[in-house]
């Protein structure tokens, strides 16, 4: 009889276990065990390529716009934190041509960003532990972010939506350079070009 067990990641390629039967069926589980797995246990690695962890789940969530021309790295709740600056909606990182790095990069960092909104939005014990860090423009989420909008720039101009609690008021002023906002924006209360930075 075959064995098979599977763990999965959501941002990790999916790890299979196949064991394969057992030779020796006399003696004790353990050595049993210990034999089958010296010698007949396999590991196959299930590829996920690198650019299905930031599939849009649908095509209806997808960016149906004639060329791309800004982006918008953003959490709206979904998988693919890339969206399309004029329709907002997820932005196939394949139609852009990321690279397997960039493509990398952007889900390290939406996974650790995620992370800290949804603390934020669950309002348990570690709620203001959460903002904090979100707030912080110094911080490495932030900073990690707006390296990534810079490096995608030199291809596609990119902003990084920067998060605002609207329970504190309107944001006026860019929370790196602490310059005025331009408040000439399609979504949000503005950006800063200089910074990439979007709110």
């Amino acid at each position: 009889m075959i064995k098979r067990s599977q763990v999965s990641h959501p941002n990790s390629s999916n790890l299979v276990l196949f064991c394969s039967p057992e030779r020796n069926l006399s003696g004790p589980p353990h050595a049993r065990y210990k034999e089958s797995s010296l010698r007949n246990t396999r590991f196959v690695a299930e590829e996920m390529n690198s650019y299905d962890k930031l599939r849009p789940w649908t095509e209806i969530e997808t960016c149906e716009c004639e060329t791309v021309s800004t982006l918008l790295l953003v959490d709206l709740m979904t998988d693919n934190p890339i969206h399309c600056g004029v329709c907002r909606r997820e932005v196939d990182p394949e139609r852009i041509s990321l690279s397997t790095d960039e493509t990398e990069s952007i889900a390290r960092w939406f996974s650790a960003s995620s992370a800290l909104y949804r603390l934020w939005l669950h309002s348990g014990e570690y709620e203001n532990y959460a903002k904090e860090r979100l707030l912080d423009p110094n911080g490495q989420i932030n900073v990690d972010g707006r390296t990534i909008a810079k490096q995608l720039s030199a291809s596609i101009p990119t902003q990084m939506w920067f998060f605002h609690d609207t329970d504190d008021g309107e944001p006026t002023t860019c929370p790196v350079c602490c310059n005025p906002l331009d408040t000439e924006v399609k979504w949000g209360s503005g950006q800063c070009i200089a910074c990439r930075i979007h709110i």
